[in-house]
C-alpha cells in the first residue's frame, strides 16, 4: 500500500513539475520578441482611425511602414506625411476592392524592400466600411460593399501578399470585431463580414500552419465613434431612404429617424488613445510565439459579452441583453 502510495506521489510530483516546465517555456516564447532590424510592415485602411493608429505607432519603433490609403487627400494622410517625408513611412493608395491596384501595390512594396534591403514581416489587413441601419433599410449597393471591403479585400490582399510572406517567414494579422462575437442589430451586414474574418483566418492559420506563417486576428474595442469608419452615416442614411419604395417609407418612418439619428449623436471622431491596444499590437507583430486571436476588451465590452453567453440557450433574456448593450430608442 505505502509503495503504491509513493509511486503515486511521484508521478504526481513529475506531472507538477512537467507542467510548470511547459507553462515558463510558453511564457518565454510568449513574450520573446522578434528583433526590429530590416523589418517593414504593411497596413490597409490607415486614411483613419485604426490603420492611421497602427502605422504612427509601427513608425515610432523603428519599422519602415508601407501605408495603404483610399485617399491621397484624406486628413490621415496629412499626418502621415511628416513620417513620409522622413523616411519612415510610405504612403501607397490601394483600394482592397481593385485586383489591378493590388498588384500595383505589391510590385511598389517588392521594389522598395530590394532598394532599401528590407524583409517584409507583417501584412495588417484592416480596411473597413461600416453601414449602420437595418438590413432591410440598407441599399443592394451598401450591401455590397461591406461584403467586398470587410472580406473580399481581406482575401484578395492575403492572397497578393502571402509569396512575399512566405519569402521572408512573416505573418498575416487581420483586424476583426467584437461584432463577429455577438453580432448587433443594425449592424447585420457588418457582423457577417466579421464573423467570416474570424472563420476564414481560423481555417487559413491550420493551412499555413505547416509553413510557420501565422495568422493572427485582432479585435480592437470600441472605436466606432472615434474612427471614421461612420464618416458617410448621412450619406448612408439619404441613399437609403430615396432607395425605399413607398410602402417602405410608410411603413419604417417613424423608427428610421430616431434610430439613425441616434448613430449621429454618438459619433465622435478623434485620435485614439489606448496603450492596451498598442501592446496587443506589438505582441501580434513581433511575438515570436504570437496567439492566434487578442481580444481588446473594455470592461463593459467584457461584462456583457459575459453575461450574453451565460443567457445564451434562454432568448429572451440574450435579446433584452443585446439590446440594453447598444441602447438603440424603442420602437413605437
Amino acid at each position: 500500500m505505502i509503495s503504491i502510495l509513493w509511486k503515486m506521489e511521484f508521478l504526481c510530483t513529475i506531472i507538477v513539475v512537467v507542467f510548470a516546465f511547459l507553462t515558463i517555456m510558453y511564457r518565454i516564447n510568449r513574450f520573446k520578441t522578434v528583433k526590429i532590424n530590416k523589418d517593414s510592415v504593411f497596413i490597409t485602411g490607415c486614411d483613419s482611425g485604426i490603420g492611421l493608429y497602427f502605422a504612427k505607432h509601427l513608425a515610432s519603433l523603428g519599422c519602415m511602414v508601407f501605408a495603404g490609403v483610399l485617399d491621397l487627400r484624406s486628413a490621415g494622410v496629412n499626418e502621415l506625411l511628416d513620417l513620409h517625408s522622413k523616411g519612415e513611412i510610405r504612403i501607397i493608395k490601394v483600394d482592397v476592392t481593385n485586383d489591378g491596384n493590388i498588384k500595383s501595390c505589391l510590385k511598389e512594396i517588392e521594389q522598395e524592400i530590394v532598394k532599401k534591403q528590407l524583409e517584409l514581416i507583417t501584412v495588417i489587413n484592416n480596411a473597413g466600411v461600416m453601414v449602420f441601419g437595418e438590413f432591410e433599410w440598407q441599399t443592394d449597393e451598401q450591401i455590397m460593399k461591406q461584403i467586398n471591403v470587410n472580406l473580399l479585400g481581406y482575401m484578395k490582399i492575403a492572397k497578393t501578399f502571402l509569396p512575399l510572406l512566405h519569402k521572408f517567414n512573416g505573418r498575416l494579422i487581420n483586424v476583426s470585431s467584437h461584432c463577429s462575437l455577438v453580432p448587433l442589430p443594425c449592424l447585420s451586414v457588418y457582423s457577417a463580414t466579421k464573423s467570416a474574418i474570424e472563420a476564414w483566418s481560423s481555417s487559413l492559420a491550420l493551412e499555413l500552419h505547416k509553413f510557420n506563417l501565422p495568422v493572427i486576428t485582432i479585435l480592437p474595442g470600441s472605436y466606432v465613434q472615434q474612427s471614421g469608419i461612420l464618416k458617410n452615416h448621412q450619406k448612408q442614411k439619404a441613399e437609403m431612404w430615396q432607395e425605399m419604395s413607398l410602402d417602405q417609407k410608410a411603413f419604417h418612418k417613424g423608427y428610421f429617424d430616431p434610430v439613425m439619428d441616434y448613430m449621429s449623436a454618438v459619433y465622435n471622431p478623434g485620435p485614439i488613445n489606448d496603450p492596451a491596444l498598442l501592446s496587443i499590437l506589438k505582441s501580434a507583430v513581433f511575438s515570436y510565439k504570437p496567439k492566434q486571436t487578442y481580444i481588446n476588451s473594455p470592461w463593459r465590452y467584457s461584462l456583457y459579452h459575459n453575461l450574453i453567453n451565460i443567457a445564451g440557450p434562454f432568448k429572451n433574456l440574450r435579446r433584452f441583453l443585446i439590446m440594453s448593450y447598444i441602447s438603440l430608442p424603442k420602437y413605437k
